[in-house]
């Protein structure tokens, strides 16, 4: 499937920088996948919904596969309310990975499209890829990845993977209300790759990534390696993730935080502490 012309340019830059990250992987590494960027297994796209499934003893509220190679929810599609009971895993795709045989190029959710509301007993409440090597996710034209909620203690309120190596957040999107009810990385988390690393956490463009709570580390995004580059600009939000932490990652000296003005960078104590400008509260 064809990724969207308005929505290719900032898709296709993301692949770019994911296919530049395989290549100064290790050697065992290098057989990443490196199709032209308009090709994609498009879960949903041209204002279609994949909605209130249920899998009432098992993973995958509406999918279970294998691998997947890249997931696109595009031009005002949905994959909504989807949910893994019975101690399942991944609210609306469950697919258990490959390991370092085989990457996950990207997951976009572009254009007014929306992963939200899923749910699952265990990890992953929309997404579950604890195997699988995600190289970018881009959410995307004032898409979402909201409300999504995970119970079980491997956490992942939206997204449970092995590794992510860039997350960006742009053009009036949001990354919010997504729940890890008794594990880590209320929206995401990556346990990571060590001979990896999270080169890029990008909010940019009014985005936001707010309202994200996780009962141990990392009340948005938690990983166990380190962070090149986080960067927050562009008249954007990062509020509210109730935890010590909005992120949790190895503490190290390569990492660069930009705070580009104008911009809210809020702590995330409950509530907010009066350091944050009225602008930044709820």
């Amino acid at each position: 499937m064809r990724v969207l012309a308005h929505a290719a340019e900032a898709v296709c830059s993301l692949v770019t920088c994911c296919r530049q990250l395989c290549s100064r992987r290790p050697a065992d590494l290098s057989h990443a996948p490196t199709r032209p960027c308009t090709q994609y297994t498009q879960v949903a796209g041209n204002s279609s919904s994949v909605s209130n499934n249920t899998a009432n003893a098992g993973d995958g509220g509406a999918v279970r596969c294998r691998h997947f190679d890249s997931l696109e929810v595009a031009r005002s599609s949905s994959v909504c309310l989807n949910r893994a009971l019975g101690g399942g895993r991944g609210g609306a795709l469950f697919a258990q990975g490959m390991g370092a045989e085989r990457n996950t190029t990207l997951i976009a959710v572009t254009h007014g499209s929306h992963l939200d509301g899923n749910q699952a007993d265990q990890a992953g409440g929309a997404v579950f890829a604890a195997e699988s090597r995600v190289l970018g996710l881009a959410v995307a034209g004032g898409s979402s990845i909201d409300a999504n909620a995970a119970s079980g203690f491997d956490g992942g309120g939206a997204l449970k993977l092995q590794h992510l190596g860039r997350m960006e957040v742009t053009d009036g999107s949001s990354v919010s209300g997504n729940t890890a009810a008794t594990g880590q990385g209320g929206a995401v988390s990556a346990e990571g790759v060590w001979e990896w690393r999270v080169e890029r956490l990008l909010v940019a463009n009014g985005s936001r990534v707010d309202g994200n709570w996780a009962a141990q580390a990392g009340g948005a995004f938690s990983t166990n390696i380190p962070l090149t580059e986080f960067q927050v600009h562009m008249r954007k939000r990062v509020i509210g993730a109730y935890t010590a932490e909005w992120f949790y990652v190895p503490v190290v000296p390569s990492v660069v935080l930009v705070l580009a003005a104008p911009h809210y960078y809020c702590p995330t104590s409950r509530p907010l502490p009066s350091c944050c400008p009225p602008a930044c509260r709820c």
